[in-house]
């Protein structure tokens, strides 16, 4: 059964390499299982991700404002 957290409960994080913010929604800490991980990911204006892919995973985003461009190869 999936539980629900209060956003200041959740694990924040801020990368090391770049200026986003990473909120874990989802992970084996929070839920108990391994078969899912999802997260919500905060770009600044300007910023850019960098290059990765999830073996045997499949990711899918979902931009709720503003604008970019996404590469996938």
């Amino acid at each position: 059964m999936a539980k629900i957290f209060a956003p200041e409960d959740l694990p924040h994080l801020s990368s090391t390499r770049d200026k986003r913010k990473r909120i874990d929604l989802i992970n084996e800490d929070l839920q108990g299982t391994q078969a899912i991980l999802g997260d919500m990911i905060v770009y600044p204006a300007e910023n850019v991700g960098s290059a990765h892919y999830h073996r045997g995973a499949v990711e899918i985003t979902y931009i709720l404002r503003g604008s970019g461009t996404y590469n996938i190869e």
